[in-house]
Formats: structure tokens, sequence, C-alpha cells
């Protein structure tokens, strides 16, 4: 039950995020993103190999995602 609420909150704030760059017509810099991109890699790469699956099952694997989330959020509203 929690996981398919958990997917439905990331799905929310996905098409949310999108909806808020095609309504605002924001341009993102690549370099902005790039943080975001290798902190998603560590987390979902790197972490995932070194600690297992488990670990992304538990509540730190959904917290780390979150924080991924939410600073890709406030760097695109930094950029609007």
């Amino acid at each position: 039950m929690i996981i398919v609420f958990y997917c439905i909150l990331l799905g929310l704030l996905f098409i949310g995020a999108v909806l808020v760059i095609i309504r605002k017509k924001i341009n993102i810099n690549t370099a902005a993103m790039a943080a975001v991109m290798a902190l998603g890699i560590v987390t979902q790469g790197v972490l995932l190999n070194f600690f297992g699956l488990p670990f992304f099952l538990g509540s730190v694997g959904k917290i780390l995602s979150i924080a991924d989330l939410a600073l890709w959020m406030a760097i695109l509203d930094r950029s609007a």
C-alpha cells in the first residue's frame, strides 16, 4: 500500500514539474542540472550496488530519492 502511494506521489510531482516548465516556458541550464543528475546516479547506481536492494526498499532509500527530487525542484524554482 505504501509503495503505491509513493509511486502516485512521485508521478504527481513529475507531472506537476513538467506542467510548470511548459506553462512558464522555463529554460534550464544544463550545468545547473548536472549536480542533480550526479546525485541521482550516485543514489540509484553506486549506493544500490553497494548496499543492495533492501536499502532502497526501506525508508533511507526513499528519503534519498525524495531529497534528489527536492533538489531538482529547488533548482527548477531558481531558474524561473
